[in-house]
């Protein structure tokens, strides 16, 4: 829809816009006046308007710096620094995990494998049941530290227990 105001109307509104922005620009430099110690705010040859280009040219740099200081360093992440559960030792905890989701026999478990790295815990193992097609389609994801239980919940895409091969739980 166009738009209803006559033409000269509209360049007053665009004209006032720019004006407005001018005027922002020139307050910062008005509220950083009394905080140079006399000093001059800009280099001298430089007024607000190319310190105000120079300031919106770098500032996309300044947000990626301040950015990357907020990423981790992938080598330190717990699943860099922790070992694969071994399924031998960690069975008892597969089996107490079992008990409490009341799977029913017999139970089936993949490799372990790494999680997502978002996640803070490193290792899963997908726990199921073997009884019936759709208790093999709602597997647990058991989440570990080194050989250590962490916790247990249903399964999630992110988790990749669908496509992993099981093996029989030994009793």
């Amino acid at each position: 829809m166009p738009d209803e105001r006559p033409r000269n109307a509209r360049r007053t509104l665009l004209s006032w816009d720019t004006k407005h922005l001018h005027a922002v620009i020139g307050s910062w430099h008005a509220i950083a006046e009394p905080f140079s110690d006399s000093a001059p705010l800009y280099p001298s040859g430089v007024d607000a308007k190319s310190a105000s280009k120079i300031w919106m040219r770098f500032s996309p740099v300044l947000v990626c710096v301040l950015l990357m200081s907020c990423s981790t360093n992938l080598a330190q992440s717990p699943s860099a620094t922790t070992n694969a559960p071994n399924p031998a030792k960690v069975a008892e905890s597969l089996k107490k995990v079992a008990a409490e989701a009341k799977l029913e026999e017999p139970q089936e478990i993949s490799a372990p494998i790494h999680a997502h790295p978002i996640s803070s815990i490193p290792w899963i193992i997908c726990l199921r049941s073997g009884a019936t097609e759709l208790s093999k389609r709602r597997p647990l994801a058991v989440f570990y530290k080194d050989d250590e239980y962490v916790m247990a919940r249903m399964s999630v895409i992110v988790d990749r227990c669908e496509g992993q091969a099981f093996t029989a739980l030994k009793k």
